[in-house]
């Protein structure tokens, strides 16, 4: 009897999933689309947009998502006679699939998926697993082989038509960002710059499209040079090294020092300047005793790590925990991450500098110049200080100064120098000032009362006397640019010594400017490097024309990666990377 039970009880079941099998291949014939009545959803869709409007001007949108791109969206079907292009019969074809990936795979490249409606498609998905009819028919690529693939959006033609005006905006979307970024250089926020793509983007996403090279053409947008492909691939190397790894911030070492030491133990070793081996040897130390007579002991067994640290970070190499390596110490994981993107980002605003220029990244205080792609020769720099920052420019150098003078900005004589020269008027003579009248004649300091004038209202202006203890050292280099900033020698050339030396009013102080001076006229080649230090040594003032211009960069990036694929972090010292990840993110 039992055994009867048993056997009715299979039967039943069976009987129920075949029922249910035919319900679900009915309901498959049902919601099956044909490409025509996608055709025929595109073309009404342009034909209601297009009312009223011009190609160039074409509004957009499908539901709430508004089309960046309508005008080329626009355009490509026009190419394809309103076709559909990632769907075949309401399914998603190896196309779409291809697309789909490059979206969601983005993040490779610094950007961000859901700014090309992947969250809209992934909902699209889940919407539609709830109806037991997922619209993304081909998770998998063998499931796509297998013709196995389920049909999109539920049956309805509405949803197939969303998926791809999103999909082909999106298509738009990632190839302006990945070659011309998101942001504008100089107000740093979000911009749309399809006008500033080389070649007609339809046409070339169109041929992409025909002989299914979409990840080709997209990696052929994406910048060229050197620095962007390095920092896309540290980029993904650092996601993959410290994909386990997190690292807290460390309190302030004043507060509990052999707590603080067994911390920044763990965070060396959390982000691979320490091995494990002897973090475990400094926490061991720590368990024995904690008095503070240990500390001497902890910080010669964490230095060599420190070290390394501090190496990769742009910062003096002694093995301490000063002001800016604590604060190097603090910065996370993903604030690291954020910084590789803005800085990839910053690589898609530049054109190719050529062969021969003066390159400045202000944040690595380091200048270089370059000679048939070789570098020529480094040197350290003083880039201005967060409130008078040096700008990011482009421009040449078309002459330099030997023995210049000093004209001083009117903000710094008025801010700065009359204040000292109302508290003592010898000021004016120990630093070898001048006063001029606004016709340019040198005035006599003591028959000016000071006390009368103010910020608003100094009538007189001051210029420091050439030589050795002028401000600008004993060269200059002049460039043209709105900012009225130069490159010059300094008189203060210990400050070179300094880690971070961001530390002038916006000018750039160069060290062994003389090297320089030597390059730019071997290259003019009508001067000799003899009578440069003639003009040197005779302390004559002399202004040097060049035939041959030198290209000159000042920029701004905060990630490297140097000789050996070395990567180096510097300090966001003008908050350029946080103002950048707020417009974006």
């Amino acid at each position: 009897m039992r055994r009867i039970t048993v056997l009715i009880f299979f039967c039943f079941c069976l009987l129920t999933a075949c029922k249910n099998t035919n319900s679900d291949s009915g309901a498959g014939k049902k919601t099956e689309i044909s490409n025509a009545s996608v055709a025929g959803a595109l073309t009404a869709f342009f034909h209601k947009q297009k009312t009223g409007a011009s190609d160039s001007e074409l509004p957009a949108c499908i539901d709430r998502d508004t089309l960046v791109a309508a005008s080329e969206v626009y355009r490509i079907y026009s190419l394809f006679k309103f076709q559909p292009i990632w769907t075949d019969m309401g399914r998603l074809n190896p196309l779409g699939d291809s697309l789909y990936r490059l979206i969601k795979g983005c993040s490779n490249s610094g950007l961000i998926p859901r700014d090309y409606y992947l969250g809209e498609l992934d909902s699209l998905f889940r919407t539609s697993e709830k109806r037991n009819t997922p619209f993304w028919a081909f998770s998998r690529r063998e499931d796509f082989m297998k013709k196995e693939g389920r049909i999109l959006g539920g049956g309805e033609v509405s949803s197939v038509l969303r998926v791809e005006l999103l999909m082909t905006d999106g298509l738009f979307k990632l190839a302006v960002h990945l070659n011309q970024g998101r942001l504008d250089q100089d107000s740093l926020r979000s911009v749309w710059k399809i006008k500033q793509v080389g070649g007609d983007l339809v046409s070339i996403l169109g041929y992409a499209i025909r002989q299914n090279k979409l990840e080709a053409s997209l990696d052929s947008l994406e910048p060229h040079s050197d620095q962007y492909r390095l920092l896309k691939d540290a980029l993904n190397k650092f996601r993959t090294e410290f994909e386990k790894s997190e690292w807290d911030s460390l309190p302030p070492i004043e507060k509990d020092t052999v707590t603080f030491y067994k911390l920044l133990a763990g965070r060396l070793q959390s982000s691979h300047f320490l091995d494990s081996v002897s973090t475990e040897k400094i926490i061991d130390k720590i368990l024995q005793r904690s008095d503070k007579a240990l500390i001497p002991e902890l910080e010669k067994m964490l230095a060599p790590g420190l070290k390394k640290f501090q190496l990769q970070h742009g910062l003096n190499d002694d093995g301490k925990t000063g002001k800016f390596t604590y604060a190097a110490l603090n910065v996370s994981k993903q604030e690291q991450i954020r910084a590789l993107e803005m800085n990839m980002e910053r690589w898609r605003w530049e054109s190719n500098p050529g062969k021969r220029y003066l390159w400045v990244n202000i944040p690595s205080f380091q200048l270089k110049v370059l000679n048939d792609d070789t570098v020529y020769t480094e040197a350290k720099v003083i880039t201005g200080n967060p409130t008078h920052p040096s700008p990011v420019l482009k421009s040449l150098i078309t002459y330099f100064i030997i023995y210049p003078y000093w004209n001083v900005p009117y903000k710094i004589a008025s801010e700065e120098i009359l204040p000292r020269i109302k508290w003592d008027t010898a000021y004016l003579r120990l630093n070898h000032f001048d006063v001029l009248d606004w016709n340019n004649k040198v005035t006599d300091p003591s028959a000016i009362n000071w006390s009368k004038y103010n910020k608003t209202n100094l009538p007189y202006k001051f210029r420091q006397q050439d030589g050795e203890d002028n401000s600008l050292g004993v060269i200059k280099f002049m460039f043209s640019n709105p900012f009225g900033v130069y490159l010059h020698d300094t008189n203060s050339k210990r400050l070179f010594g300094k880690e971070v030396r961001a530390l002038s009013h916006g000018c750039i102080r160069m060290q062994n400017p003389w090297v320089l001076a030597d390059f730019l006229i071997k290259e003019d080649k009508h001067l000799t490097t003899d009578s440069l230090f003639t003009y040197y040594e005779k302390e004559e003032r002399k202004t040097i024309a060049l035939r041959k211009p030198l290209p000159v960069y000042i920029r701004y990036f905060t990630c490297e990666v140097e000789a050996k694929d070395k990567l180096y972090f510097y300090t966001d010292i003008y908050g350029k990377d946080q103002q950048m990840i707020r417009a974006i993110y």
